[in-house]
């Protein structure tokens, strides 16, 4: 089982953020939760965010699975050939995805 690594921060609104990530069985796991604070004193408007990624590299491939409080899934599927990498990526909120590559020199 891997290291588990929390994180938290805050900020002068009252906001609140906390992360946590963990590698299991060669699977990075990453999870976020934000909590907002409502604008005005005595107001009840805060809520809460969430976001939850699922990773396995293989070779010179990436999958990852996404999770976020919209309830869409996203998938993401990348190559890395060195300078270049080529990834596609499909998310269900906004019905379609991305194909592409990108050249690092």
């Amino acid at each position: 089982m891997g290291d588990l690594a929390p994180a938290a921060a805050t900020d002068n609104h009252n906001n609140l953020g906390l992360s946590a990530s963990m590698s299991l069985a060669d699977l990075d796991l990453v999870a976020e939760l934000v909590w907002e604070e409502g604008s005005k004193d005595h107001e009840k408007s805060g809520f809460v965010e969430y976001n939850v990624k699922l990773s396995k590299s293989l070779n010179d491939f990436n999958l990852t699975l996404s999770l976020d409080s919209g309830m869409p899934l996203g998938v993401e599927l990348s190559y890395n050939l060195g300078a270049l990498a080529l990834y596609g990526s499909y998310n269900a909120s906004e019905g379609g995805g991305q194909v592409g590559a990108k050249l690092s020199f």
